[in-house]
């Protein structure tokens, strides 16, 4: 079932809600619905009918604009009380099962989580030496990647993990790091102490999944800490 339950035409709109009505009028009392929640529902319900009565699209050689007006506002809100008294009342009411939330036409709640997979890609990464002995760290996905120019990470990555090496010699692989750090957003901000300056820091990256899975480390990128 499409994410909006209520059709957007008059028709089948109004074939929907009679429909709608016919299954919840003999279920409120097992699905234990306050009466007043309903009655405020039938009152809306019967204002649209009269509005729709006189205005719908079959009359469009006997309805006047204010007539279609009416009718629109009676149906917008309608449809506004049909959204809520459906949250409050059957969306997450125990009593109603989703056989009968297909009756209503109404959404089914998927409870099922697809599970989420190790990312597929690598990232590409680019440092800038800033002020303050700091170095920013870019992590994107890589050229041509579908969905790059829409968003930093790929659909199946929750953030990236850094692996950072800091010496006189660069670090052969990322295993070679000791320190590892995750993060959600790019740019990272490495801080790197005043008697660092000179030294090469070397930077690994790579994506986490949705459930923590771990992707491939990146090809490893150096560069000298500023003053």
């Amino acid at each position: 079932m499409s994410r909006d339950y209520i059709p957007s035409q008059e028709e089948p709109f109004n074939e929907w809600q009679m429909n709608f009505s016919a299954v919840l009028a003999p279920n409120i009392g097992a699905w234990a619905i306050p009466v007043t929640a309903v009655d405020a529902l039938t009152k809306q319900k019967a204002e649209y009918e009269k509005a729709y009565a006189v205005a719908n699209k079959g009359k469009i050689n006997s309805r006047t604009r204010e007539q279609v007006l009416a009718k629109n506002e009676a149906t917008t809100s309608y449809k506004k009380s049909l959204r809520a008294f459906v949250m409050s009342n059957l969306a997450f009411n125990d009593l109603v099962q989703d056989p009968d939330r297909l009756l209503l036409g109404i959404t089914v709640r998927d409870n099922i989580r697809t599970k989420s997979g190790v990312p597929a890609t690598v990232p590409d990464l680019f440092c800038e030496p800033v002020s303050g002995n700091r170095i920013l760290v870019t992590v994107r996905q890589q050229p041509n990647t579908d969905g790059r120019s829409k968003r930093g990470k790929p659909a199946d990555a929750d953030g990236f993990q850094l692996a950072l090496s800091l010496g006189v010699e660069p670090a052969v692989a990322a295993e070679d790091c000791k320190t590892k750090i995750l993060y959600k957003r790019s740019p990272a901000e490495i801080k790197n102490l005043p008697q660092d300056a000179g030294k090469i820091l070397t930077v690994y990256a790579r994506w986490i999944g949705m459930s923590g899975q771990l992707g491939q480390w990146s090809q490893g990128i150096e560069e000298v800490v500023p003053k």
